[in-house]
């Protein structure tokens, strides 16, 4: 379990999203986590493994943020507007 401390809180809310008012709890969010870790797992994303994750902000984000984290792998965060060249800058500095 990524949150083991959720027992106590896994029906409070942790997140409110401030456009659409979407609220998610401790719950949602762990088991979301679980999914996406296994799903990173299942392709082939393992400890020291570079994700690079291009989204804008976005309520999903942490999701891949934790997912990846659950499996050990860094996380290079890109913004979906870099142009070409800093896309290609970031690629490199991280290894991707």
């Amino acid at each position: 379990m990524p949150f083991r401390w959720l027992s106590a809180t896994d029906l409070c809310v942790w997140q409110v999203n401030g456009i659409t008012g979407e609220t998610l709890a401790y719950r949602d969010v762990d088991n979301t986590v679980r999914r996406v870790a296994s799903g990173l797992h299942r392709l082939g994303v393992r400890r020291n493994d570079v994700v690079a994750c291009v989204s804008p902000n976005s309520h999903d984000y942490i999701f891949v943020l934790f997912g990846a984290m659950c499996n050990g792998a860094p996380v290079a965060t890109v913004n979906p507007s870099y142009t070409a060249c800093e896309l290609a800058e970031i690629t490199f500095l991280v290894g991707l």
